[in-house]
């Protein structure tokens, strides 16, 4: 009986450690199948034998509608590979970026309003000054159509149309659908939340093909103002029938819309872009100096009219940061685009608050909308030439002082060395102020970051401040402003103007 109750007790403890045994097999099977998952949706740092916790790594969190569905495929894929991890917002505030893709300050305000200081959001407050398109349209800048407010300018449009009975119009909502020509007697003047905008009947065409040209343009601060455009590349759509002969009944002819013909399949644009390897810019510069043209005054242009429209709502801009509590926390990226008629006179017809980043219906598009991404991200902050930081507020001293050190930032020593900018009262003379004794805590603020800008700036160009040559560099005490002009704006400006003169690789 003891014998075989041993015996019993024997093989329950044989099976007891065979459970344990197998149950450890499970558990690490299941820990590997865990981390197999993890790493195949990129939250998972890793490398073989490497245990570093999801709470470890740098965070982003999305903000917008079916944002699974792939329309951000490559704004999620840059971030991936550079080591982040996608976060809620709902479940946790340890998030460094966020990406919001529909404007995030109503329905999350008390998100936004919770922003610690090193984190940065992907929309300015009061995004709509540029990008709502009536607001732009009716604007009266250079380079915009001729528009009317619809109904409160009804009266004007129709004096207007009497005055020029050869131009045509067209009328649009704010969600820029339903564009139709139409004669004024058939549009509607009385509904509200639309304008009708005066149309560029002689578009320049290539094989007979209207087009429009996007710009991806980066705002990175307000007040001080600073602009950049994407340089690698451009953005040509195509419409989907040719222009000639003309049929207003027929949008395809005039309007460029989700499903335009891609610059691949224009036969004149196919040899440069898909033959030779060309990118979009190269492929329309090769093309307009083939007609004797020269396209830096186009871009030129571009730049010109990019600048006018985000000097002019500055300051609406400015006020719509104090109610945020920390104004240097949000950056921007919009598409402008613009059309060309057959002289080559630039026209913007809208700025896109939430480019399509998709290549879903364009597979070719994919290294476009990454490069773009890459770029946003490096002039930004979010990334560091491979470092992966807090953004402007780095973990350590050490950090910050290997990427910038606050010597970088001094500029005119000749000027700051003189008897001048020794007296008390130095501070105030626009040839001291950029001293080290007379610089605030709000002046390094915006500092620090300009100079990251513009050593991560990558494939981006800085187009406000105006880029100078050393020679006008020399003349930054002279340089005029707008009366109106913020002492932020003229102390940015100069200070560009200082590191010109101090390395040639901060010159245009």
């Amino acid at each position: 009986m003891y014998r075989m109750f041993s015996r019993a007790n024997g093989m329950a403890l044989c099976i007891l450690v065979a459970g344990i045994f197998l149950t450890g097999i499970n558990i690490y099977q299941l820990k590997s199948m865990q981390q197999d998952f993890l790493r195949a949706r990129n939250l998972y740092s890793g490398s073989e034998g490497d245990s570093s916790p999801l709470s470890e790594r740098p965070k982003y969190s999305v903000y917008g509608k079916n944002i699974d569905s792939g329309y951000l495929k490559h704004v999620y894929e840059p971030l991936n590979r550079a080591g982040y991890v996608r976060v809620n917002y709902n479940v946790s505030d340890d998030w460094m970026v966020m990406w919001a893709h529909d404007y995030p300050f109503k329905k999350i305000r008390p998100v936004i309003m919770k922003m610690k200081k090193h984190q940065k959001v992907n929309k300015f407050p009061g995004s709509g000054f540029v990008t709502n398109k009536v607001n732009l349209a009716t604007s009266g800048l250079e380079g915009i159509p001729r528009a009317f407010q619809i109904p409160e300018e009804a009266s004007k449009l129709k004096s207007y149309a009497e005055d020029n009975p050869d131009k045509m119009f067209v009328q649009k909502n704010k969600n820029h659908r339903g564009i139709k020509i139409e004669k004024i007697d058939h549009l509607d003047l009385k509904t509200e939340g639309s304008f009708v905008q005066e149309f560029v009947d002689d578009p320049f065409l290539i094989d007979g093909y209207k087009f429009d040209i996007g710009i991806y343009t980066m705002i990175t601060s307000i007040d001080p103002l600073r602009i950049y455009v994407f340089e690698g590349d451009i953005m040509l759509r195509f419409c989907p029938e040719k222009y000639h002969p003309f049929d207003a009944a027929n949008r395809d002819k005039y309007v460029v819309h989700d499903d335009y013909r891609p610059t691949w399949k224009v036969p004149t644009m196919a040899k440069i872009y898909s033959d030779l390897g060309y990118s979009f810019r190269e492929t329309l510069n090769t093309h307009i100096r083939s007609l004797g043209k020269n396209p830096e005054e186009l871009w030129n242009k571009v730049h010109r009219v990019i600048r006018s429209v985000y000097q002019a709502k500055e300051k609406s801009f400015a006020n719509a940061l104090k109610n945020y509590p920390h104004k240097r926390g949000f950056f921007e990226m919009v598409r402008f685009d613009f059309v060309l008629d057959s002289k080559l006179s630039l026209y913007l017809m809208e700025a896109n608050m939430s480019p399509n980043l998709s290549s879903k219906h364009f597979s070719l598009n994919r290294r476009l909308y990454e490069q773009v991404m890459y770029s946003l991200l490096r002039v930004t902050g979010v990334l560091r030439g491979g470092i992966v930081s807090t953004s402007f507020q780095p973990a350590s001293k050490e950090e910050l002082e290997m990427q910038m050190a606050e010597q970088d930032l001094h500029v005119f020593p000749d000027e700051c060395l003189s008897e001048k900018c020794s007296k008390v009262t130095a501070c105030e003379d626009k040839s001291c102020h950029l001293c080290k004794h007379c610089l605030s805590s709000e002046d390094l603020d915006f500092l620090r970051p300009a100079f990251l800008e513009h050593t991560n700036r990558h494939l981006c160009r800085r187009i406000f401040p105006i880029p100078e040559t050393r020679e006008e560099a020399k003349k930054w005490q002279t340089k005029q402003f707008p009366k109106n002009e913020t002492l932020a704006n003229i102390k940015m400006s100069q200070w560009f103007s200082g590191k010109c003169l101090l390395d040639r690789n901060w010159c245009d």
